[in-house]
């Protein structure tokens, strides 16, 4: 009774992984990294309580650069975002020399 136990637990959790394996594919697929990543990261908690040490740390590598990835992208949107007209500096057109009159008139 007890093996058929974890043999069921040990199931769930494949199923689970493998769930969360297609979502952060899935994620990854739409441009949603930070999703992704949390994704991976559950995956890789999984691959933990299923012994599979390796494994979970290579997910959990990857949510991590997932992460850095999202963040920098989000750095550069937000550096790259047009300023409003009030923000922008403005141009100074160079002001004209005064001319004196030609003489010659």
């Amino acid at each position: 009774m007890r093996n058929q136990h974890i043999n069921l637990r040990f199931r769930a959790l494949d199923k689970a992984l493998s769930a969360y394996l297609r979502l952060a594919d899935a994620h990854y697929k739409n441009s949603s990294r930070f999703h992704a990543a949390k994704a991976l990261e559950e995956a890789g908690k999984i691959c933990k309580d299923l012994k599979k040490i390796s494994e979970g740390n290579c997910f959990l590598l990857h949510a991590f650069v997932a992460v850095v990835i999202s963040f920098m992208l989000l750095l550069l949107s937000v550096a790259c975002r047009k300023q409003p007209q009030s923000m922008k500096s403005r141009v100074v057109e160079p002001e004209l020399k005064a001319q004196a009159p030609d003489p010659g008139i």
